[in-house]
């Protein structure tokens, strides 16, 4: 817009001379072009614009292709999906033969005739024009929807959109930065409710071309703790009011794909990571018995799981035996097996140092120091193995890949061994851990010749179900990883507590995925402008939980642990937490935030933002009782552990469908993982039984 400003003379005597008479005149005669220069712009302007609005809708209309496949027609979908929400419209949706009964139209999948340029994957562009709005992208549905293996989505449109992991929804990623970009939707949590946006009586929407590449080739928040599997296996721990049926579960975790979608995550390229060797005892045990790690017990076998048997890298079979799968896997399925081919171990078991092998090459190999043991160092061993299947598998494919993860006692960079070209490494650094220690292994294992690598770390797991604050730093550890070339992330796992609990982790970790420019500071305003007069009232919510996780949680892991290795932030680690709990939250942080939620809910607002901070509201309640269940279950009194527990329980099935909490998954956390501190065990819900190799 250009706006011009001018300056009108002081009126002058009636005996002004004719020179000055003469001066005002010539004045005049400018600010009158100037005028109407300004309207000819704005006359131009209009008539060169795409205008939307209540008085015009009738005549708009979403266009398809008359062949449009699946992420085509959910990208129409959710384009009038929101145009209806924010003009209160009914828009139609028709094919491209009818597209002429319209005067306006958004053409999805539809290139204008004169664009030639090939897209990059995942591209996604939009060109407003004058009656027209074009949105369209690279798309690609590599995996097709199969009624045998559908998975939990059962919807050939939804299964085709939501395979995040194999297919391009270019197209789709087009109508969501025009929706953000022009309308200023905002996505702050999945499902309608966490839809905010403006109603505008119109908008005028400039000729322009807007194009949008990811930087990063993978943006992954791992989802599986919302799928059914999850669900009835962590349900065990939950009362039965909390049970789901397939089709609640199913729409839940649609829900969440959807919201990951809108914040532009998927995959450029398929690269083949996660735990190798899982199915080999069974495969090998007798035919390859030497492949399998020599335990310290001076025998080749599981010492726990099968599927956590460890092998030994430097046996000589190993290499030839993961490429001939991997060579019969390219054949049956070229596109998951192109790219790459996982070398990375198994977890372990549970088991220290003893389930590593022992063999004298796997232990010559290692330059350990002194008072490492197993569990400490075991990574020149891994490189020399992943060096291997490269070398075996380059015979038959000169560009494929290896990856290995850098993870646990992998984690520091080898000492002897060198990486050759062609290794992928997936990165597992820990937000709890020394940022500067994390930033010497970057570059130790760039000095040993990692070029390129997966950010994937585990911190979204350290939840206990009430605010953590811990946002930043986990936005810092991601930036860090960014800036040592990390080209995509694989994030593990999104837990799915909400409404104030974790719902701004997860909003800044998503969008810093899509820009990974973009600063906290950046992202953490964006979210909180969804809150309009509300704002500072839930920026003073959030950033209470953050100061008490960086000044109070964050030192007293960093003195605890080496700087590698966490001390609380850990999986099965988090009762190390939550039995000191009083040492870092109170009764009063709960009183201060929810007088914050109540200044922010009497607030001039839209609905959107006032029914979710009314939430919020609900959802810090929750937290209040699960603190006062964990300082009771310090007590170590039965009667008070429960009273209290029943008071807790009471709250959260009266309440459990009006928040967006993944009861079932906390369920297990607070009895799995931090011991059962709030004491279920009284309650008599529990099974005797539980199955935690399910966990």
């Amino acid at each position: 817009m250009i706006i011009t400003r001018h300056v009108i003379p002081r009126r002058g005597s009636t005996n002004d001379s004719p020179v000055i008479i003469k001066s005002r005149n010539k004045m005049k005669s400018i600010i009158f072009i100037i005028c109407l220069f300004q309207i000819l712009i704005s006359i131009s302007c209009k008539e060169g614009s795409f205008n939307i609005g209540k008085e015009n809708i009738g005549s708009i209309s979403i266009v398809v292709p008359d062949t449009a496949n699946s992420i085509v027609l959910f990208a129409a979908d959710e384009l009038k999906k929101h145009l209806d929400l924010v003009f209160d419209g009914n828009i139609s949706i028709t094919g491209f033969s009818s597209r002429n009964k319209f005067s306006k139209r958004f053409l999805v999948g539809i290139k204008p005739d004169d664009y030639s340029k090939k897209l990059n994957p995942e591209e996604a562009v939009y060109i407003v024009k004058k009656h027209d709005v074009f949105l369209f992208g690279d798309d690609a549905i590599n995996i097709k929807y199969s009624e045998e293996h559908h998975g939990d989505l059962n919807d050939k449109k939804l299964n085709e959109v939501l395979n995040l992991s194999n297919n391009r929804t270019g197209t789709l990623f087009a109508v969501y930065n025009f929706l953000e970009n022009e309308l200023g939707v905002k996505w702050i949590k999945p499902g309608d409710d966490g839809i905010f946006y403006a109603k505008p009586l119109s908008v005028i929407l400039t000729a322009k071309d807007s194009t949008w590449t990811p930087k990063l080739l993978q943006r992954n928040i791992r989802t599986e703790m919302l799928s059914f599997k999850i669900q009835n296996a962590y349900g065990q721990c939950a009362p039965k009011e909390f049970s789901v049926t397939k089709e609640e579960s199913f729409k839940k975790y649609a829900d969440l794909l959807i919201w990951m979608r809108r914040m532009r995550m998927g995959r450029s390229e398929n690269f083949r990571f996660g735990h190798a060797y899982g199915s080999y005892w069974e495969k090998y045990q007798k035919t390859n018995p030497d492949i399998f790690a020599l335990t310290s017990m001076g025998v080749r076998k599981p010492m726990g799981r099968i599927e956590r048997v460890k092998m030994c890298p430097t046996n000589t079979e190993l290499p030839k035996i993961k490429v001939n799968e991997w060579r019969d896997d390219l054949q049956k399925n070229p596109f998951q097996n192109s790219k790459s081919i996982s070398g990375c171990e198994n977890d372990s078991d549970g088991f220290g140092s003893d389930e590593w092998c022992h063999c004298d090459n796997c232990m010559a190999i290692d330059a350990r120091r002194e008072g490492e043991d197993l569990t400490d160092y075991v990574t020149d061993r891994y490189v020399h193995l992943w060096n291997a299947i490269l070398k075996e598998a380059r015979q038959y494919k000169d560009d494929i890949m290896v990856t290995g993860y850098a993870y646990e006692n992998m984690l520091q960079p080898p000492r002897r061994e060198k990486l050759d070209d062609g290794i992928l490494i997936e990165f597992i650094p820990r937000m709890g851990g020394d940022f500067e220690v994390t930033k010497k292994l970057y570059e130790g294992w760039q000095e040993a010749g990692m070029k390129k690598m997966m950010y994937r770390p585990n911190d979204l797991w350290w939840e206990m179900g009430i605010p953590m604050g811990q946002e930043q730093r986990l936005f810092e550890n991601f930036k860090l990883g960014i800036a040592h070339n990390a080209i995509g992330t694989d994030f593990d796992a999104l837990m799915g507590y909400w409404e104030g609990i974790t719902d701004m982790t997860y909003y800044i970790l998503a969008k810093g995925n899509a820009d990974p420019n973009a600063t906290f500071e950046k992202l953490e305003e964006e979210y909180l402008n969804s809150f309009g007069e509300a704002k500072d009232d839930i920026a003073k919510y959030y950033r209470h939980w953050r100061n008490i996780f960086n000044t109070k949680v964050i030192p007293e892991e960093l003195r605890l642990n080496n700087g590698i290795k966490t001390y609380f932030l850990e999986y099965g680690l988090l009762y190390r937490l939550t039995e000191r709990i009083d040492e870092f939250y109170s009764l009063e942080d709960f009183d201060l935030t929810d007088s914050y939620l109540k200044t922010a809910a009497g607030k001039n607002i839209p609905d959107q933002a006032g029914n979710y901070i009314r939430r919020m509201q609900i959802a810090n309640e929750n937290s209040r009782l699960t603190f006062i269940c964990f300082m009771a279950g310090r007590s170590g009194n039965k009667d008070q552990i429960t009273a209290r527990a029943k008071e807790l329980i009471s709250f959260r099935i009266k309440n459990k469908d009006k928040v967006d909490i993944n009861w079932n998954v906390l369920f297990q956390a607070q009895y799995h993982q931090m011991k059962d501190q709030i004491g279920m065990r009284y309650l008599g819900f529990l099974p005797k039984d539980i199955d935690t190799n399910e966990f």
